[in-house]
This record gives C-alpha cells, structure tokens and sequence, in this order.
C-alpha cells in the first residue's frame, strides 16, 4: 500500500490560524507605532517652537542694557525691556537698532506673544504689532530675581517696577497644552 504524504485539514487549519494570528500581532504593532511616531512628531513641533522660543527670549534679554527712557518692567505674565532689535523689512540686511522687546500672554487667544518698537517708534502713537510664538499656551509665570537689601537675602517676587535697576535673573515657567496633554517648559536667565 502506498501512502501519499500530505496535510491533513486540521493541520491546515490549525497553521492558517496561526500565521492569521502572527499577521495580526505584527499589524497592530506597526499601526501603534505609526499612532506614537505621528503623536511624537506633533509633540515634537510644539516642544521645539517653545524652546526655540524661550532660547531667543534668553538670547534678547542678556543682550538688554541699561537705557534712559526705557525702563525694565515686569509682571506675572508680561515683560519688556530695552535691548537692540532688527528694524529691517524682511529679506533686507539686519538694521540695529534701540529699541524695546516684550512678551506676553494673551489669555484670550490662549498665545505668548512678542512685540518690539524701536527708539523712535516708541514716541509714535502706533499700536504695537504682536507676533504670535507659541499657541495652546495655558499659564505663564513670569518671576523676577534680586537681591533684598534688608532682609540680605536673595529672592524671587511676581513683579518688576523698579526703574533704576535691572533684577538679577527671570524665570519663564510656560504650560502648554496639547493633545489633553500639559507640559511644563522652565527657562531661567541670569543677567550680567
């Protein structure tokens, strides 16, 4: 009697449903590495315009000075100073000039914001054009370092109003808000 190798139906079934099996297990590994690389990419353009952000922020205020007719001022969600800012029109060489820079968070719009105006814009009565940086932003607080002559100790308060000097440091604690996600950014500049 010849015997003709073979698969029998239940060793068929048994190996279509195991490779059935294996395919999925594979396919909904790819598809929820697809839902994270696609959800890293949208974090990753929301993380990386708030630090560039804050990274410019530092940038304009350890380049601020000292200059009659702009005074330093401050508040928990707001803060201007005088520093050099670039009049040019876009496409144009950069053109220093004197100026005064502020950011700001817009509660209504949910966006911190940048305004400048240069020496002689700031005796016009012009409104100020804000550019908006960061959107989704939730909270911003703003703190001011320096030195309490009485208490001779250094500290942090909520708010800056004196006109005759500068405060020793800032610290900017952004949240942002994305993808019923918060995420907190801290950036701490000490000035010279």
């Amino acid at each position: 009697k010849t015997r003709i190798k073979g698969f029998t139906l239940l060793e068929l079934l048994i190996t279509t449903f195991l490779i059935a099996l294996m395919g999925l297990a594979v396919y909904s590994t790819f598809v929820r590495g697809v839902m994270v690389w696609d959800r890293g990419g949208k974090t990753n353009i929301v993380e990386r315009e708030v630090r560039f952000t804050l990274q410019g922020l530092a940038k304009e205020l350890r380049s601020s000075f000292k200059f009659s007719g702009i005074e330093f001022s401050g508040t928990k969600d707001a803060i201007s100073f005088p520093t050099y800012v670039n009049t040019a029109l876009v496409g144009e060489a950069p053109k220093w000039e004197v100026g005064r820079v502020g950011y700001f968070f817009d509660s209504k719009k949910n966006t911190f914001s940048r305004w400048q105006k240069s020496y002689i814009d700031l005796f016009r009565d012009e409104p100020q054009q804000a550019k908006e940086k960061i959107p989704q932003v939730e909270d911003l607080e703003i703190s001011y370092y320096f030195f309490d002559v009485i208490g001779k100790t250094y500290k942090w308060k909520s708010s800056w109003h004196d006109k005759e000097n500068f405060p020793l440091g800032i610290r900017v604690a952004l949240t942002i808000k994305s993808d019923e996600e918060e995420k907190e950014f801290v950036k701490t500049v000490y000035l010279p």
